[in-house]
């Protein structure tokens, strides 16, 4: 799992700016390592920054909120959807 932090560190500095699709990746584990927050920061940058999100991003989202025990936030963010 660290290795897929390395890879991002690696693509920052060849100059290769990561899509959505690759911070979904970054999110989901993220999550996996037990950072919640760290994943959620990701996120937060994924929607007010350049990037749309994906329905994957929203499910790697819930996912990954529900498995870190913070499902409320998870039904909050599903709401949200709706």
């Amino acid at each position: 799992m660290y290795k897929s932090l390395n890879l991002f560190d690696e693509m920052f500095q060849r100059g290769i700016h990561p899509d959505v699709w690759s911070y979904n990746i970054l999110m989901k584990y993220l999550f996996k390592l037990g950072k919640p927050d760290e994943a959620n920061r990701i996120f937060m940058d994924i929607v007010l920054g350049e990037f749309r999100p994906s329905p994957a991003t929203y499910n790697v989202m819930i996912n990954g909120l529900c498995k870190n025990e913070y499902v409320n936030n998870s039904l909050a963010l599903f709401r949200n959807l709706q």
